[in-house]
């Protein structure tokens, strides 16, 4: 999932359309950046594996490894866990400095 721009992006990883109609990749990569940027990862505990199937957020039998890459070289990208799309307070919150990578996890 490559990021680019000024502004905040919202994903959805339980949703089976996320990125060009299909489920999230567990990647994502910032290019390009013209402002610091925040990353909105919403309801990552029923992420989606594949279309029609998603981790099982009551069991948590699953563990799913997200890779997140800023290849920009001035800008940060903060990467916010959200448990909704208001994200108001955010369950954890990672700030991914120029140049730098970091791998999550959700379960």
């Amino acid at each position: 999932y490559e990021l680019s721009g000024g502004w905040t992006v919202e994903v959805d990883l339980s949703s089976d359309t996320c990125k060009n109609s299909r489920v999230c990749p567990p990647c994502f990569i910032a290019t390009s950046l013209s402002a610091d940027i925040d990353l909105e990862v919403i309801d990552c505990q029923s992420a989606k594996i594949k279309t029609g199937l998603a981790m099982d957020a009551s069991s948590a039998t699953y563990v799913l490894e997200l890779v997140f890459i800023n290849m920009d070289s001035g800008n940060t990208l903060t990467i916010k866990g959200c448990a909704d799309s208001t994200c108001s307070s955010a369950a954890s919150t990672y700030v991914l400095g120029p140049m730098e990578s970091v791998i999550g996890h959700c379960y």
